[in-house]
């Protein structure tokens, strides 16, 4: 469930599930783009999946939110939360921030929605944060967060415009481009401090590599 498109918890469970048929369905279209000699095939079915998981996130906000309102009409005595952890396998803090999610979608302006919607459902995450402690943001605010291109720059954008705090001392940020150039950012400014061998195919390399950046945290080109 340690998806960048969804929004998880280290207590979420996973769901009892067997992608056998989209695993076969993924070596038929693979077969069909080798006899067709057209890797496009591929590459579209790629996309769906990745559009799908996309689309399917701010869905699932949209359904606990809605189910959340309409909970006491179902009239079955269960707590909402624990029901929906009992289906959904979903802790309930994981619960609250799609709920969270939703009711802050409202709040964008509608010339903005779309560009938001575009984004994966986690990027919102601390803008609706923000929204549910009580924080207002303005017109030029949306419209920056609407430009950020990544998780970081909208946490950056709101910690400092929208709670008004500032980057504590020695806060730095990883960066890595498509060189393997090392960058650490520190209150605007950039620094070089090395690089990985991103060239080298050997297998123990990359392994060690996206060791490095996964638990380090470096943000990639």
């Amino acid at each position: 469930m340690n998806d960048e498109l969804t929004i998880v918890t280290p207590l979420d469970q996973f769901l009892a599930v067997s992608p056998e048929e989209e695993l076969e369905l993924v070596e038929r279209i693979i077969k069909e783009s080798l006899r067709d000699s057209n890797p496009e095939v591929a590459f579209q079915y790629g996309w769906q999946l990745r559009a799908g998981m996309q689309i399917r996130g701010w869905a699932l906000a949209k359904l606990l939110y809605l189910m959340e309102q309409v909970w006491e009409d179902y009239k079955i005595g269960d707590n909402f939360y624990d029901a929906v952890t009992g289906y959904l396998a979903l802790h309930k803090n994981t619960i609250k921030r799609y709920i969270e999610v939703w009711e802050s979608r409202e709040l964008i302006p509608p010339q903005l929605l779309s560009e938001f919607q575009q984004r994966a459902v986690r990027t919102h995450l601390p803008i609706a944060s923000a929204i549910a402690l009580g924080y207002e943001i303005d017109d030029d605010t949306w419209q920056k967060l609407a430009d950020a291109p990544d998780l970081n720059t909208v946490s950056k954008i709101v910690r400092e415009d929208v709670r008004g705090e500032k980057l504590k001392k020695g806060s730095i940020s990883l960066f890595m481009d498509r060189n393997g150039s090392l960058w650490v950012f520190s209150h605007d400014k950039r620094y070089f401090f090395g690089s990985l061998s991103v060239e080298d195919e050997e297998e123990a390399v990359q392994k060690a590599i996206n060791r490095v950046i996964k638990n380090s945290g470096i943000l990639q080109a």
